[in-house]
């Protein structure tokens, strides 16, 4: 399983979300915004040495979405590759963690 704690900015307020998933491929569900629920799949590729999570969810004022995170390792730092769609548009984003 993999827990993840997510803080968010969105109009100007912070919102914390809490997803529990499975590596396996199976749909989990978890709370979005709003009060909403989200679904969630997570698998793991050993040889490429990534976790892969797709969510799609639905928001007031955003519609239907649907993101996609790609977590690996690089250089002993935390890789993450965002990228999400909804009727608002889309983005793409790379995060990297470093260890302190």
């Amino acid at each position: 399983t993999l827990d993840m704690k997510a803080t968010n900015v969105w109009d100007g307020q912070e919102m914390v979300s809490e997803s529990h998933l499975t590596l396996d491929g199976k749909e989990c569900e978890n709370s979005g915004m709003g009060g909403t629920t989200v679904t969630s799949t997570a698998v793991v590729d050993k040889k490429a040495k990534t976790i892969t999570i797709e969510t799609n969810g639905y928001a007031d004022g955003i519609g239907d979405w649907t993101s996609v995170q790609v977590l690996s390792m690089k250089e002993d730092n935390l890789v993450v590759a965002f990228e999400a769609a909804s009727d608002m548009g889309s983005i793409t984003e790379t995060y990297v963690f470093d260890k302190q």
